[in-house]
């Protein structure tokens, strides 16, 4: 044991930039370890805080292998009522959270704010858990009633209970029911303000497709079971789409159809949501991971730069006398540094080989998700290939410049 030690403490000494560069590398590599590791647990402990989260299920229509999350009230409350192993369902609006302008008093004076909100049935509260700090979920049961998260309870009153209080719109108020505990950040559910539907919104309409649909089991083994039986004895009814051709003026042909559908039903809350927004929160997920990926990325080059420089300061080290002799015979710095070069070559092509068929057939499995998918270019390959050639290419140089040019002799004579 005391031999490997004196060893190790002589390799420190005699390759101290070597041996910096390594544990820093090493140190960097388990930090990016222990960061990945953490953010996967957070990521795969998603809404585990509610009780008894592996008996809540989301709701989705599915026609052959296309599926959606934004459903019918009627379709949703049939299949609620379908199954005595269903306890309870809620349904929630299925867009974005709208965004809307208010003001609330708080010691004589009034400030305003613009926040999300979002519309559900008092169910919602007994399919999720709800930490009520102030007030209770009965306050969903009453419309213009709003239960709201604890951040925004002290944005808006400070530290002064926020039960009774008004928020003051245009044309009504809205007052505060409850204050819930916030949820933690990767849940589903966002802390917004929530306020229950008007009585009777979207009951019996079969064509207002705007909700999102959440059940609770009593035991997540009956979930086949209850899809089986309701596949069999549910007859579904058919929906209609509306394509406009390109250049159509979309102010002319809103108002065209708001008319057309007031024809059929002049209660219809017709409600224009852009598609940019919709496809902004469906790749959520993937923004987010680009953002990791490229995080990880450019720590995992940073490593690898590292690496090779930590190796060729070693190797250069090491062949310090070898190199102190091809000088002495007649050898130039130039060949000197092409001769270490072309080893590194060698094997940058090796990695490349094996590396490159490895990055395209994980980047290809991970498109199929997606319906429309960019093309995978051979020469983004060839040109990561070239950056990292150059590199390898610099840092080999670099180091090696110098050791070729020291005294020969004195390289010979401390080797």
């Amino acid at each position: 044991m005391n031999l490997i030690v004196r060893n190790l403490l002589h390799v420190l000494r005699r390759f101290k930039l070597a041996a910096i560069l390594n544990i820093l590398g090493l140190s960097v590599a388990f930090a990016a370890f222990m960061i990945i590791m953490m953010q996967l647990k957070f990521d795969f402990g998603f809404d585990k805080f509610h009780e008894d989260y592996d008996k809540i299920y989301r709701l989705e229509a599915v026609w052959g292998e296309d599926k959606q999350a934004i459903i019918n009230r009627p379709f949703a409350e049939a299949f609620f009522e379908f199954s005595p192993h269903i306890l309870v369902g809620a349904l929630a609006n299925g867009w974005i959270p709208r965004e809307s302008h208010f003001s609330v008093e708080n010691n004589n004076e009034k400030h305003y704010f613009q926040e999300r909100f979002l519309t559900v049935t008092p169910e919602f509260a007994d399919v999720f858990t709800f930490d009520f700090v102030e007030g209770s979920k009965d306050a969903l049961n009453t419309f213009n009633n709003v239960i709201i998260p604890q951040s925004l309870a002290r944005k808006f009153f400070g530290n002064e209970s926020a039960i009774g209080k008004h928020l003051i719109f245009e044309r009504s108020n809205m007052t505060v029911g409850g204050v819930y505990r916030d949820f933690p950040e990767n849940s589903i559910l966002r802390n917004n303000i929530i306020t229950p539907y008007q009585e009777g919104h979207g009951k019996g309409n079969w064509d207002n497709w705007s909700f999102q649909a959440y059940i609770r089991v009593n035991d997540a083994v009956n979930v086949p079971t209850i899809i089986e039986n309701f596949k069999r004895n549910f007859d579904t009814t058919s929906i209609t789409g509306i394509k406009l051709k390109q250049g159509t003026n979309l102010r002319e042909a809103m108002a065209h159809i708001r008319t057309v559908f007031a024809e059929f039903d002049p209660n219809y809350p017709f409600e224009v949501r852009f598609f940019d927004e919709v496809l902004q929160q469906l790749y959520e997920k993937e923004t987010k991971l680009s953002l990791l990926i490229s995080l990880f990325s450019i720590i995992a080059i940073f490593i690898s730069i590292v690496g090779v420089f930590g190796l060729v300061v070693f190797d250069s080290e090491c062949r310090r006398k070898e190199i102190g002799i091809r000088k002495v015979l007649g050898a130039s710095t130039t060949g000197i540094i092409t001769m270490f070069n072309k080893t590194y070559i060698k094997m940058l092509l090796i990695c490349f080989v094996i590396a490159a068929p490895l990055a395209w057939y994980t980047v290809s499995r991970w498109l199929e998700n997606f319906a429309y998918r960019t093309p995978m270019y051979w020469w983004v390959y060839l040109l990561v290939f070239i950056a990292v050639a150059a590199i390898t290419i610099l840092t080999v140089t670099i180091q090696n410049w110098r050791v070729a040019n020291d005294d020969p002799v004195k390289s010979i004579k401390t080797e």
